[in-house]
């Protein structure tokens, strides 16, 4: 009868090879991978504080022209209802973001005037609740869902303002682009598959033939296979390890940056 321990040996010593071989080019790719996600998310932060910074100005005009409408439309009533069609104010505020100021200016007191100001004046908390999230963002995710009530804003504009939510849109984009990237540089699919085979050969290829060999002492082959299994259990250890870090490194909270 043969003796099957060439079989084993062999089988083991190829097993090594490959398992060997193939944890140093993952290992090298994970580190270049580990570079890009790095990069992506970097520009992808970057992004997000643009748009998470980008409303504060418009946020403080837009309470500032809330205050404003709240008192100048009782004035502008009180004055229609007295048959004056203007009055004289020293500023003139609207929701667009023009102002102007000075003594002796003359507003209109008319149906349209009042009801083109309460229009603004109703327009104005669905824009600020909308701004104020787009303020509060953290993550891509937070950017992404808010698409759908900057659009529906958006559509309450008329067409000739669309600028004021179209910059954010746009800014939008660039976050929602950025975070493709990233996402695209944090894929971990072929890597995981890679490590799930390194881990097979490992188990079967060295572990399950190295035990079957005959040529040492029960006692010292169980301490030779176990420091042996020890040291190349690690590779796919170190692998998985790594994968992990880029998964993390993709995840973009600016509170955590914080």
């Amino acid at each position: 009868m043969l003796d099957p321990n060439w079989f084993y040996s062999s089988l083991a010593q190829c097993a090594a090879a490959l398992v060997g071989l193939i944890g140093a080019v993952l290992a090298t790719r994970l580190q270049t991978q580990i570079g890009l996600v790095r990069d992506a998310t970097d520009k992808l932060s970057t992004r997000l504080r643009e748009l998470r910074n980008s409303p504060t100005d418009v946020l403080v005009r837009l309470r500032e022209f809330e205050r404003f409408a709240a008192e100048r439309i009782p004035a502008l009533e009180d004055a229609a209802a007295k048959g004056q069609n203007r009055i004289e104010v020293n500023r003139e505020i609207d929701i667009w973001g023009n102002s102007r100021g000075g003594s002796g200016l003359l507003v209109p007191a008319t149906t349209a005037a009042i009801d083109d100001l309460k229009a603004q004046l109703a327009l104005a908390p669905a824009l600020r609740a909308t701004l104020e999230q787009c303020s509060q963002i953290r993550t891509p995710q937070n950017a992404r869902a808010l698409r759908v009530p900057l659009e529906a804003v958006m559509a309450r504009l008329p067409s000739e303002r669309a600028y004021m939510i179209r910059d954010f849109l746009d800014r939008l984009t660039l976050v929602e682009r950025a975070h493709d990237m990233s996402e695209t540089a944090a894929s971990v699919r072929v890597p995981a598959v890679m490590t799930a085979i390194l881990g097979w050969l490992t188990v079967l290829g060295l572990g399950f033939p190295l035990a079957y060999l005959t040529a040492y002492s029960s006692s010292h082959k169980i301490l030779l296979l176990t420091a042996f299994g020890i040291g190349v259990a690690a590779i796919p250890a170190y692998i998985a390890i790594e994968l992990v870090r880029i998964r993390r490194l993709a995840a973009v909270d600016l509170a955590r940056a914080a």
